[in-house]
């Protein structure tokens, strides 16, 4: 007889584990959550390049300085772009 109720006893106990095991798993996982937010770049970063002509060209000396000038916005362009590519990409 007792027998019969140990065994009735741990019967029951296999199936009050085996029901309450799948919501222990529920609590053993964070939920991680991503958020991304869109930041508007600066006025001063997207400003179209300007860049000087070459119809002002009539001597080789004014060839030079156009090519200084030339060099000069190359250079504001290319750092315009370096800071925007800084401010886009993700910080660490």
């Amino acid at each position: 007889m007792r027998s019969k109720t140990l065994c009735q006893k741990r019967i029951r106990t296999a199936l009050l584990v085996l029901f309450l095991l799948p919501f222990l798993n529920g609590c053993a996982t964070d939920q991680i959550v991503t958020k991304y937010v869109t930041k508007p770049l600066p006025e001063s970063l997207t400003t179209p390049c300007v860049f000087t002509s070459l119809d002002e060209v009539k001597t080789w000396g004014d060839g030079l300085l156009v090519a200084k000038k030339k060099d000069a916005e190359e250079k504001e362009c290319n750092q315009r772009f370096e800071d925007i590519r800084k401010y886009v990409a993700p910080s660490p």
